[in-house]
């Protein structure tokens, strides 16, 4: 109560407290100001972050960034493969398959070899294989005895200019023809092997089936 207990009033001494150095903290106009707003997934990511390669780019209120700087699009080159280089691999593939059909043939898989030159054209027909390919359909025909597939597969070998398989294919029609009775047809593509062909590989073969068919 201010009193002493002799009854005398005591004054208590005033404190003074330390004066407290007020610092004003004023935000820098000049430094760019980043809103944050809460994004699902995470609250922490301001809505002008924008995501590249999983890093963020932090680009200020009010910036607009031009459509082609824009981080979020990346254009990547497409790859390109020429012309040429097509063709080379049209090439490997093709003769790739038709060793193969080689293969079954020697080892009597007709059905297999079948598949395969018929792949070859079907799916090659630029193939400077295609007429070998027809060729060898038309051998396994002739051995599977199904000779009017034969002809047909000869014929077709035949139509095509530059054929290595050329000389062969004209015997092999014409012995297709006298497998199917028609004697005539027969003849006339033996005589032309030998006209074509007088002392090639075939021109025996052909000679003896025109001795066989009476000529």
């Amino acid at each position: 109560d201010g009193k002493s207990s002799a009854g005398k009033t005591v004054e208590k001494p005033v404190v003074s407290k330390p004066a407290t150095s007020k610092i004003s903290r004023t935000k820098d106009k000049t430094q760019p100001q980043v809103t944050r707003t809460e994004t699902a997934g995470n609250p922490e990511i301001p809505t002008e972050h924008k995501a590249v390669a999983h890093k963020f780019v932090e680009v200020p209120v009010g910036v607009t960034t031009p459509p082609s700087a824009d981080p979020l699009v990346i254009s990547e080159p497409k790859a390109t493969i020429s012309p040429k280089l097509k063709a080379e691999a049209t090439v490997i593939k093709a003769d790739a398959v038709y060793e193969r059909g080689i293969v079954m043939i020697k080892e009597r898989e007709l059905v297999g070899a079948l598949k395969a030159f018929f792949s070859i054209t079907e799916k090659y027909p630029q193939s400077n294989k295609v007429p070998a390919a027809h060729y060898w359909i038309g051998e396994c025909y002739y051995a599977k005895k199904e000779y009017s597939r034969a002809v047909s597969s000869f014929e077709s070998s035949l139509e095509y200019k530059n054929n290595p398989k050329q000389a062969a294919g004209m015997v092999m029609l014409g012995m297709s023809y006298m497998k199917l009775g028609l004697t005539e047809k027969a003849r006339t593509q033996f005589e032309a092997l030998l006209q074509t062909f007088p002392d090639g590989n075939y021109a025996e073969t052909a000679r003896r089936k025109l001795d066989e068919l009476g000529g």
